[in-house]
């Protein structure tokens, strides 16, 4: 306890000395400035890593919406077609062999160029008169079903949500285009084409590719059904997710529900693994699918969390010289202090001596008296 008082008392007055007040304001400067950058690094980290997000989320969610229109307008080609149009009604009509072959022709062409797995040519009856590629089915979905008249009461192309002809079949989107003789001024639908799109062929490769590598950036294509969030697509870290996935809405610090809910723009929280994330969210246009696109905060923040443990060492190699060269200034003025001590006491010392001598080889006494008591007399007053 003592050694401790006496090592407080030699500090406490270096700390009360203006060299060291001095030092200490500038770490405490030293301190407040890196604070102050650190902050405002991670700030502009952080707005850099949502640009970059949210031009991704964007850019998928235009992908998907021209996807989706190149999907109608291709229906629309041949529902509008003059010439198509009144054959196809004639075939089913009064089916003809080389008219069903013409037919069948341009169902390959338009197949095999945009990539379609399968044409289906539908009577007003709902009955399959027509197939290719894949084998037609021995009943139409509840989807496609409810697609056909909504585009027989509309007289448009309609297109139903992704869906799965059978479960665990592949996931793929209808668009059902409805004809009518030209002539007919009631325009009464007699048939219908639908076109089926593999989502695995286009749609879920454009929602998965990343503009440049990152292990865990991905983009989540979602939808709000009932009270649960429905992944669309094929997650980057889950397999076998494309509309089998559905997290509860009351999981609200996840992207994929928020995105659900309506909530569209930045945002911070845990992903379907439970790892922080930055996200940002966006609505597919006219449709009820929403865009995540996501990266994980430890990934977005790596090189700024390297430059700031390098501006840490900085920042206490700074401190540290500071309060080396503070140490090293004090040590040299204690030096110079004791040098000028020690040199004044020399001096005291020797004039003392050239006193004695004097006093000594005088011939009469020579005495000092301090407070009553001789301090001093010299030899010929002692020899008396």
């Amino acid at each position: 306890m003592r050694s401790l008082k006496i090592l407080w008392s030699k500090w406490e007055k270096r700390i009360k000395h203006p060299v060291y007040l001095v030092s200490l304001a500038v770490v405490i400067l030293i301190m407040l400035a890196g604070h102050n950058y650190y902050r405002q690094e991670a700030k502009r980290v952080k707005e850099r890593v949502f640009n970059e997000i949210s031009s991704v989320a964007q850019l998928k969610a235009q992908q998907i919406r021209d996807w989706l229109d190149n999907r109608k307008a291709d229906a629309e080609v041949l529902s509008k077609s003059k010439f198509f149009a009144p054959n196809l009604i004639a075939v089913i009509q009064k089916p003809d062999p080389m008219a069903v072959t013409r037919i069948r022709e341009r169902l390959e062409l338009m197949a095999e160029n945009y990539k379609y797995s399968r044409i289906l040519i539908i009577d007003d009856r709902k009955n399959v008169v027509l197939s290719y590629g894949a084998e037609a089915p021995s009943q139409l979905s509840p989807d496609l079903i409810q697609a056909i008249e909504l585009a027989a009461k509309q007289r448009q192309v309609i297109n139903t949500d992704l869906h799965q002809h059978e479960e665990n079949g592949p996931v793929h989107l209808d668009v059902v285009a409805p004809f009518w003789d030209p002539d007919d001024p009631e325009k009464i639908v007699q048939a219908f084409i639908v076109l089926t799109a593999d989502a695995e062929l286009f749609l879920f490769p454009v929602i998965q590719r990343w503009p440049y590598l990152s292990d865990t950036a991905e983009t989540l294509l979602v939808k709000r059904l009932g009270e649960e969030v429905v992944f669309l697509n094929e997650l980057k870290h889950k397999k076998d997710t494309a509309l089998n996935f559905r997290l509860p809405l009351s999981q609200k610090e996840l992207p994929a529900v928020q995105a659900a809910l309506g909530h569209y723009g930045r945002y911070e929280g845990i992903d379907y693994r439970g790892k922080p994330v930055l996200a940002f969210l966006t609505s597919v246009p006219n449709t009820c699918w929403a865009v995540v696109s996501k990266m994980d905060r430890q990934e977005a923040t790596a090189g700024f969390q390297k430059r700031s443990f390098l501006l840490i060492l900085f920042l206490i190699s700074l401190i540290v010289a500071n309060l080396l060269i503070t140490e090293l200034f004090w040590q040299r003025r204690q030096k110079v202090n004791f040098q000028k001590m020690y040199e004044a006491e020399a001096r005291a010392r020797e004039t003392q001596q050239l006193f004695q001598v004097l006093s000594d080889s005088a011939m009469a006494g020579v005495y000092l008296v301090q407070d009553g008591v001789f301090k001093y007399v010299n030899r010929s007053l002692a020899e008396m």
